[in-house]
């Protein structure tokens, strides 16, 4: 293999930095323009526009995701978190990030700026302030791709049986998030709580519903995605947040009582009947 020198390895690093910039960039901007062109479509509407509208939850679900990573990331740096896998790094990173992102939307709402021009601002500004750390970690990803091949060819036969069961899963758990949102807690104020503070413009009490004047965490990510119409938007995040759950359910499996502690955590977390049916 042919060793770069550090200045070339530098400039290679700096040019795939800035292809990840300009491709967040670019997904950025397709969002925008789809949503500009064609608004969320009515509920009762079937067509071909619902592949559309789960086009667009898709891309500003990975979006918001890439710029919680990099606050994440950033907030790991400050607290000088170094003895962590890159596995708990990951984890780590998405849930501190996502809530920094989720408390930008808060304070919007307590300002009485919860608006979406301000939203996306907000989410714009965080994206710029991340910028190095998401930027870093998309330019690794690659790399780390490469070595899936060899690191699956090292699993025995229960393991890569549970990572088929759990893709199954995951894939059957993703379709059904990308239908319009039907279960009764999130109509009932998971969702409708959002819809009310962006009525509003701001937080405000609502005695009628009474469930979303609790925390406002996820709500306000939620929020996010009502802001710019999508709904789909919310279902995804909870995915999201299951996914990572098996992760950190594995991640402390395995610092506790080693590697295979760590499978057999996710697989029973993963086996629970109703986790699939509401991830």
């Amino acid at each position: 293999m042919v060793q770069l020198s550090p200045a070339a390895t530098g400039r290679h690093q700096s040019r795939a930095r800035l292809t990840a910039w300009l491709a967040v960039g670019a997904i950025a901007a397709v969002l925008a323009a789809v949503r500009w062109q064609f608004p969320e479509r009515p509920l009762e509407a079937a067509s071909p526009r619902a592949l559309l509208d789960a086009g667009f939850a898709l891309g500003l679900a990975a979006l918001t995701l890439i710029v919680s990573l990099g606050l994440g990331r950033c907030a790991l740096s400050w607290l000088r978190l170094e003895d962590l896998t890159r596995l708990e790094r990951l984890v780590f990173s998405l849930l501190v990030g996502l809530g920094m992102t989720a408390y930008g939307v808060l304070a919007l709402g307590l300002l009485g700026l919860l608006e979406r021009r301000w939203i996306l601002i907000w989410l714009a500004l965080a994206g710029l302030a991340g910028a190095g750390e998401w930027g870093r970690a998309l330019t690794r990803a690659p790399a780390l791709a490469r070595t899936l091949p060899a690191q699956w060819r090292g699993l025995h036969l229960g393991q890569k049986l549970l990572l088929i069961i759990g893709g199954l899963l995951l894939t059957l758990s993703l379709l059904q998030a990308l239908t319009p949102p039907w279960d009764y807690d999130g109509l009932m104020y998971h969702l409708q709580g959002p819809r009310l503070f962006l009525e509003a413009g701001r937080i405000v009490l609502l005695p009628d519903v009474w469930q979303a004047n609790g925390p406002f965490t996820i709500e306000m990510l939620y929020t996010l995605g009502l802001s710019v119409g999508s709904g789909t938007f919310a279902k995804l995040i909870h995915l999201t947040y299951a996914l990572l759950l098996c992760l950190a359910t594995y991640a402390l499996g395995k610092r506790t009582l080693g590697a295979t502690a760590g499978w057999i955590a996710a697989a029973v977390l993963v086996g629970i009947p109703l986790f699939p049916l509401w991830a």
